[in-house]
Order: structure tokens, then C-alpha cells, then sequence
């Protein structure tokens, strides 16, 4: 039977990064599928000599291997990698735990799983809650309520072993508020979206630049949404000689913009995919029932042969992005996508109580809805700051 098993990661000597990535790499040949990897972590070491800093990472494995096999498994890649244990907590080139081994609890000697100390390790806590699909771990600890028992002992996020989201795919499941875990949203949280992300959030950004930064932003979510678009070999030729190059095959994707501020999301998009058909659905929120009423509809023809991605700057309460894809589904397409900059908890939930199936891809999810059905902290009324309007 298969299990997903956890497993912590960390380095601090020489190059820490690569000592990671190699670790994640034999557990891919040696342990099983590696199904997730979280961000990565700095932290100082706990307890022992006078050393560096530690990089500190959670990978979620997919393992047919007895919790006793993985821990010989993880055993012998520390030594593989040239690990010597020489002293208690001292520096390590490797360092292998196995935190969590599916819902089991497994006390044997040499082994016990959940991992003793990790309740008591904010380096262990906030890798493994990006990854961990459960808000409670097997022995009953609380996952949220450990994190904030922890959360005066200091790390430091450093993004990812490969820059952009946490390695999983865009079906993996992430923990992005206390208490719940949320299906099918994938958080682009490359540091340049978050650092431009933030410029536009400020109060006193221009409108001018506050286009720029939207429409670079967007760019960066479009190339993260469509990461695992499929590819064929083409012959070529380049000025030196003949080759069979990678190009995505089938027809092109459809961007649909939920007017009227899904636009400044349509400029960015079509910037890395220009071949893209364009499609506009047009919906206003009634301020008194916050309920979304359509004024406009255009698609391309075929769509249901090509994958559709929806884009709107706020997933609020979720009403326009609701209405918008129930319209693109009578159209039948092959995939839908949702895009956004910003979303609420209440329109994540409330969009996947009607569309389950439709992944989305947001810069952010912010911390709640005010009264009057805006995101918060936001960066108030996406389509006023656009367009200058009030």
C-alpha cells in the first residue's frame, strides 16, 4: 500500500541548496515519487557547537517502503552524501528525518513517527505546513496551534530550491489559512510577484504605474499557469544545424477577461502567449446584494477543443468568478483555468462550492471581506485603480 510520508530536510555546510536538492533527488530513486517540496527555510542550529546556519526543507514522499525501510533509506543517502556523525547536533552536510509516515503513529525502538521533537520546531512546523494536506497530525497535535506556539523562534523564508512555486503541481493541496486546508490553488509566490505585488497594494501608487506593475505580474502568472502545457518535438533548423526542438502542441489556449478589470490581467497574459484566442464576459457586482449580473458576452469559436483560462484581478466574494465560468462551461472546453491577483478565503470557498473542479492560480489569499465585500488588506477596487476612476 501506498504511503505519503514526510520527510525533513536540512544542510548547513558549503552549498546548503545543492545539498537539498541532491537529498530530494535520492529520495526520488531510493524512497519513492517525491509528490511535494516546500519552500525553503533558514534558521540558526538548536543546541551543539558554534556552527552556520541551516537550510531547512519538507518533502512530501509517495512510498511503498515500512516506516522501518524509509528511515534505513534516509540512513543511508545521509551517508551517500558524505555525512559523519561525530558529534551530537553538530554540523551536517545532510540531515534526514522522517516527520510523518501517512496517519500512522509508529513507536518502536529507533523509530518514532510522528517525528518526537517537531511539535517543538517552527524550522520543521512552517516547511511542513505548505506540503501537509491534514490541519492535524496523527498524534493529535493541532498543526495551526503548534505553529503559533512556535512562532517566536525566527526563520527565515528563502523562496525555493527552483525559484517559483513549491515543486507539486498545480493539483497539490496548501495550507494558506488557520484552521482549513484548500484544494486546487496553487500561491505564485516567486519573489518578484510578491515584491510588485506589494508596490501595487500601496495606497499612493500611481495609476500608471499601478498598470505596469499589474500587467508584469500577470505575465509572471501566465507563465505559471501554463507550466505544464504539453510539448512535441518539431524539426528545426538552426543556423548550425539541423534539431528536433520542444513546442507546445495542440491548439491554442483561450484568456478569457471578466470585465471590466480583467483586462489589465489580459495585457500581461498576452504578452507570454500572443497566439492566444481572447474571450470577455462582462459582469458588474450590485452593491446592495454583492451578486454578479452579466451585460456582455463574447467567445472565440471552438472552445471546446482548447483549454479556457479565466482571469479577473479579485476573487472576493466569488459571485462574478462563479457566473463567469458556469457561462464558459456551456461552452463545453477541454480544461477551465481561473487566474487571479488576489483572493479572499470566503470567494475560494465559495467558488469551489460550485466549481470544484477548476483550479486557481492567485499572487496572494489575504485574510478576509470586509462589510461591504472587499478584500482585506487588498489593495482596494482593482478596476478604479486601473482606470483612474473612482
Amino acid at each position: 500500500m501506498t504511503v505519503t510520508a514526510a520527510v525533513g530536510l536540512g544542510s548547513n555546510l558549503s552549498d546548503r541548496r545543492h545539498h537539498l536538492a541532491a537529498a530530494i533527488a535520492a529520495l526520488a530513486e531510493n524512497v519513492g515519487r517525491v509528490a511535494a517540496v516546500s519552500s525553503v527555510y533558514e534558521t540558526a542550529p538548536v543546541g551543539g557547537p558554534e556552527q552556520g546556519d541551516y537550510l531547512n526543507a519538507v518533502a512530501l514522499v509517495e512510498t511503498d517502503l515500512d516506516p522501518e525501510l524509509v528511515l534505513e533509506a534516509l540512513l543511508g543517502i545521509e551517508r551517500l552524501m558524505g555525512r559523519e556523525r561525530r558529534e551530537r547536533w553538530g554540523p551536517r552536510i545532510i540531515d534526514l528525518d522522517l516527520l510523518l509516515y501517512g496517519d500512522r503513529a509508529v513507536d518502536r525502538s529507533g523509530l518514532t513517527v510522528p517525528h518526537p521533537r517537531m511539535a517543538q520546531r517552527h524550522f520543521v512546523l512552517a516547511p511542513l505546513a505548505e506540503v501537509w494536506p491534514h490541519p492535524v497530525l496523527p498524534d493529535g497535535t493541532v498543526l495551526d496551534d503548534a505553529l503559533a506556539a512556535t512562532a517566536d523562534q525566527e526563520v527565515r523564508r528563502l523562496g525555493t530550491l527552483g525559484g517559483a512555486a513549491p515543486y507539486g503541481g498545480p493539483q497539490r493541496t496548501r495550507r494558506v489559512m488557520a484552521g482549513e486546508v484548500l484544494d486546487n490553488v496553487v500561491v505564485v509566490d516567486h519573489p518578484l510577484v510578491q515584491h510588485k505585488l506589494s508596490l501595487m497594494r500601496r495606497k499612493d501608487t500611481p495609476t500608471a504605474e499601478f498598470r505596469r506593475l499589474l500587467r508584469e505580474i500577470s505575465a509572471l502568472l501566465g507563465y505559471e499557469v501554463t507550466r505544464d502545457l504539453p510539448l512535441s518535438l518539431v524539426p528545426i533548423e538552426t543556423p548550425l544545424a539541423a534539431m528536433d526542438a520542444p513546442m507546445i502542441e495542440g491548439i491554442k489556449p483561450v484568456i478569457v477577461s471578466i470585465l471590466r478589470a480583467g483586462g489589465g490581467i489580459l495585457e500581461g497574459m498576452l504578452d507570454v502567449l500572443p497566439a492566444a484566442r481572447v474571450g470577455h464576459i462582462g459582469l458588474y457586482r450590485d452593491h446592495e446584494t454583492l451578486e454578479a449580473i452579466e451585460y456582455y458576452f463574447k467567445m472565440p469559436d471552438r472552445v471546446e477543443d482548447r483549454m479556457v483560462i479565466a482571469v479577473d484581478p479579485m476573487l472576493a466574494t466569488g459571485h462574478s468568478a462563479v457566473a463567469a465560468v458556469n457561462r464558459i462551461k456551456a461552452r463545453q472546453p477541454k480544461e477551465i483555468r481561473f487566474v487571479c491577483l488576489l483572493a479572499a478565503p470566503e470567494g475560494i470557498a465559495e467558488f469551489h462550492r460550485h466549481h470544484p473542479d477548476v483550479a486557481i492560480w492567485t499572487a496572494a489569499i489575504d485574510s478576509h471581506l470586509n462589510d461591504k465585500g472587499y478584500i482585506v488588506p487588498g489593495l482596494g477596487d482593482a478596476g478604479d485603480r486601473i482606470f483612474g476612476t473612482k
